[in-house]
């Protein structure tokens, strides 16, 4: 309910411009006397490569962003911005419209036309930009065709967002690889216990007990924990995180919520320690994503990096996240739970896995690309996928088939290009007969129907809870880690978190993992997946041994699919 709109200008040559009787309007068709227009004032100038931000309430749009804006029009919420001189009502239509920045003489400077705006404007060529409530127009680059190709982009814009670019960084320093459910708990742990100044997290669900043991530690060092959590994800936010919670503000810590305004999900995982560490993961702090008991949990993927230059983007990512400024950061500053009587399960749950991955240390070079979404992701694992010469080895929880618009998944678009350059390309997925498989299902098949070779590791009866890994890699060489699963919403709208590490040590570390789990056959048991319309999505079991039983047992409530 923040009514505000902006625009903003930019100067891409190397020279600065005066701004002085510019203006922006919306009728640029009609005659000068006759336009709306909102002015600016004399001794404006424009720097090179620098933008103006003109919007119609400051106070608002500092809220919305986090900075301030250069100038406002139709009410003056903010001594200090400079007002625009405005004739007649410069409104921004919602639906359809025409923005054009024009000089003293009337002359058409640039414009932009969107939604089901039906005039024709010299200036334009084509149909307008594609538009829907809530999104930033937002140009492509300085390359001027006039048309919506210079502005419609892989992702959405909203008010409020990053946009980082993507960085490769040549990095020196250590790096730890591990993997769940073999090793991530104790590599997480000791980390924790070395930290000695600070430990900022950013995690979109945190139930596991043991690990809020060692955050709770760190406050009675008087090491300050600073979290920042999803405000409510999927399922609603469990007992178990607020008594969690509860227990970690109790003893000192700043907790912040983020809503879903500026992204749909804070579905990160992420953490910097002492502002030189950072650590990336797939998994949520949940017991089976970080479990005590190595013999249970799902797989994921996890890695460290000690570099300060690494460190120092994830820090600003983090802080412009947990911005208490802008609107939709809620402090902590009641109790979540109420109820005195709720106790939290501190049982170590075990399994039939046998752990057989330690985690791996280098000290040396790498390159390190940050990934972050909506920011990069999008184009940087097409750029990944793109580079692979020899193979493609993808575990991830899920992988939509089509996007929202019935385009197919680009990601996808992009595999069977390489399958049809020679390039070999194997994916797991996960399968849990618990929740509808049909997609995951038709994109198995599509994707085999086009080269790419394909295995489900059921869940009900394998080794691990979920396969709950976002991981790639390329040959042999290149590896992403992170919280980014393969649909739209993860790309587009969600805010995630992982990197690319370049080295053939560490990426085959990865390899070592994905082969391994490839490999795998169904224990005591064997499942056979019917694929077909007439089955469905059916599971048959052909054998089941007593020992299964003992699994059954679990608390499937645990199975967190994000």
């Amino acid at each position: 309910n923040i009514d505000n709109e902006f625009i903003t200008i930019y100067n891409p040559t190397d020279k600065i411009i005066n701004l002085y009787g510019w203006y922006l309007t919306t009728n640029p068709m009609e005659n000068k006397l006759e336009q709306n227009k909102i002015i600016f004032p004399i001794n404006t100038w424009i720097r090179p490569y620098a933008g103006i931000v003109v919007t119609e309430n400051a106070s608002a749009f500092i809220l919305e962003t986090g900075f301030e804006a250069n100038f406002e029009y139709r009410v003056d919420s903010d001594e200090s911005i400079p007002q625009m001189l405005a004739f007649k009502a410069f409104r921004l239509p919602n639906t359809h419209g025409v923005v054009a920045l024009k000089d003293g003489y009337n002359h058409t400077i640039d414009l932009v036309v969107y939604g089901d705006e039906k005039g024709l404007y010299p200036g334009w060529n084509g149909d307008p930009i594609p538009v829907k409530s809530g999104v930033i127009l937002k140009r492509q680059g300085f390359i001027d065709t006039n048309t919506s190709d210079d502005w419609v982009p892989p992702r959405e814009y909203r008010i409020g967002q990053t946009n980082y670019p993507i960085m490769k960084l040549h990095c020196k320093g250590r790096v730890q690889t591990f993997v769940s459910p073999d090793c991530s708990y104790n590599v997480i742990v000791r980390n924790l216990r070395n930290a000695t100044d600070s430990l900022l997290l950013n995690m979109y669900m945190l139930t596991n007990p043991f690990i809020c043991d060692e955050l709770v530690s760190l406050l009675r060092r008087n090491i300050s924990v600073t979290l920042l959590l999803d405000d409510s994800p999927v399922g609603g936010m469990p007992d178990e995180e607020k008594f969690l919670l509860n227990r970690i503000k109790t003893n000192g810590g700043d907790i912040r919520f983020l809503k879903g305004y500026r992204y749909n999900f804070n579905h990160a995982k992420y953490l910097v320690i002492d502002n030189e560490t950072v650590i990336v993961e797939s998994c949520n702090w949940v017991q089976s994503g970080v479990p005590k008991n190595p013999t249970y949990g799902n797989r994921e993927w996890g890695i460290l990096v000690e570099n300060k230059s690494l460190a120092s983007i994830f820090l600003k990512l983090f802080y412009e996240d947990f911005n208490s400024d802008i609107y939709d950061i809620i402090e902590y500053n009641m109790p979540l739970l109420d109820s005195v009587d709720f106790y939290i399960s501190r049982e170590e749950y075990s399994g039939i896995y046998d752990p057989c991955f330690n985690s791996m240390i280098l000290r040396g070079e790498f390159n390190v690309t940050p990934v972050f979404s909506p920011d990069n992701s999008y184009n940087a694992i097409c750029n990944l996928i793109d580079s692979a010469e020899d193979s493609i080895y993808i575990e991830q929880l899920y992988i939509h088939l089509l996007w929202s618009d019935g385009s197919l998944n680009p990601f996808i678009r992009h595999l069977i290009d390489r399958v049809e350059k020679g390039v070999d390309v194997k994916v797991i997925m996960n399968y849990n007969a618990n929740y509808n498989m049909s997609e995951s299902i038709e994109t198995k098949e599509y994707l085999e129907d086009h080269g790419v070779k394909v295995k489900f590791i059921p869940s009900n009866w394998s080794y691990f809870s979920n396969i709950h890994n976002k991981g790639i890699i390329v040959d042999d060489s290149s590896v992403f880690i992170g919280s980014i699963n393969w649909g739209e919403n993860s790309v587009k709208s969600n805010r995630e978190t992982g990197v690319i590490i370049e080295n053939k040590t560490i990426a085959r570390y990865y390899t070592n993992v994905f082969l391994y789990d490839w490999n795998l056959s169904a224990p005591y048991t064997n499942v056979s997946i019917s694929t077909s319309q007439q089955h469905g999505n059916t599971i048959y079991i052909l054998s089941i041994f007593t020992m299964t039983f003992a699994i059954i047992a679990r608390d499937w409530r645990r199975r967190r699919w994000t």
